[in-house]
């Protein structure tokens, strides 16, 4: 069996596994709503009792056999990502544009606790599809679609669309439960020199423990260099911890050397774009070299609300929370950018607005 068809194996095992989480999730999330009655709280524990009871010798099989699936495909793997290619259906773009967007797609329902997110994954994958069909870019650049069956459902969808090159599930780990990067690549034009980057080889200090964080790099030929990357977090986006800040500035400091090395081998521009977690305008944004040696196309408005959305649909607390800006599409050793803002947030698909970028 393929690396793929490995993976595949193991995420279809792990399904009782993930369904009762979220099954977990829901029903806390019901309680948690002081606006839910009580007999739908009883009724939605006892269905979710049911249930639990139903998938858990499942899960707990499932567990066992697929780590044993997953570790096989991790140790076969002969590159730290998964790839599709259809030659036939990849063409020369004279307009080349890119789409870009934080999806927080993970299993289990984590998209609830994590991005205030009620909306199931595929239906806001489904979502996705018609965002990314109506805009028709050339290159489609995600984070967080850490979830294989999903990043298996777009990578199907976006090849109806015209797509022919996929990259995924970047940074698989030994662990099932570990999360890889969740960055997820696809084109419409021949991609050149793919490389994915952890930043726990690069022994960076203070990353997180259960998500591999790195950077994909690549060429499209006669266009443009581009690094797409997630950074590592902060428990308070408003007032980030030194040591985050001191993380996030080891990774820019990664990327800004990755930046170079690309560019002195074709003399290209290059193009890094992503959820960086760093708010623009911050005294972490003002003080980094970074930003000040790129090209950074101002974005009216906020692109993430991932902190009033926590509140409204998990927390089920009043009040908002302001937005941020912490997703850019950065270009070194080149002119600037026109990038656009594409609404996610109000049609529930993402607690990040999507981003569109024309090269």
């Amino acid at each position: 069996m393929t690396s793929i068809k490995l993976y595949q194996a193991a995420a279809l095992c792990m399904l009782p596994h993930w369904t009762i989480t979220e099954y977990g999730i829901r029903l806390v999330e019901q309680f948690r709503n002081p606006d839910t009655s009580t007999m739908l709280k009883i009724l939605t524990f006892m269905k979710t009792f049911f249930i639990v009871g139903i998938l858990f010798p499942f899960a707990i099989a499932g567990l066992g056999v697929g780590q044993a699936f997953h570790y096989l495909a991790y140790t076969q793997s002969n590159t730290s990502y998964l790839y599709q290619k259809n030659i036939e259906q990849l063409r020369l773009e004279t307009h080349f544009t890119v789409y870009q967007g934080n999806c927080c797609l993970t299993d289990g329902g984590f998209a609830l606790i994590f991005g205030g997110l009620s909306l199931p994954n595929r239906e806001r994958a489904g979502l996705l599809i018609k965002k990314i069909q109506k805009h028709q870019p050339t290159l489609v650049a995600l984070q967080e679609v850490s979830s294989l069956r999903e990043a298996l459902y777009l990578s199907k969808e976006l090849k109806r669309l015209g797509y022919g090159e996929f990259y995924f599930h970047m940074g698989a780990m030994p662990s099932i439960l570990a999360n890889t990067s969740g960055l997820f690549i696809a084109s419409k034009v021949a991609i050149e020199n793919p490389k994915f980057q952890s930043y726990s080889k690069i022994k960076i200090a203070g990353l997180e423990k259960w998500v591999n964080k790195g950077y994909f790099s690549f060429t499209i030929p006669n266009v443009s260099n581009f690094i797409t990357t997630h950074l590592s977090p902060s428990e308070n986006d408003y007032n980030p911890y030194p040591e985050r800040i001191l993380t996030r500035k080891q990774e820019l400091e990664v990327l800004w050397q990755e930046a170079v090395r690309l560019h002195e081998v074709n003399g290209f521009a290059v193009h890094i774009l992503g959820d960086f977690n760093i708010a623009r305008g911050g005294k972490e944004y003002s003080s980094a070299p970074f930003f000040q040696k790129s090209r950074d196309v101002y974005i009216e408005g906020f692109t993430c609300q991932t902190d009033s959305l926590l509140k409204k649909n998990w927390q089920h607390k009043k009040g908002a929370l302001p937005g941020l800006i912490v997703d850019y599409f950065l270009t070194f050793f080149g002119n600037s950018i026109s990038t656009d803002k594409v609404p996610a947030i109000e049609e529930g698909i993402s607690d990040h607005q999507h981003l569109i970028s024309q090269v």
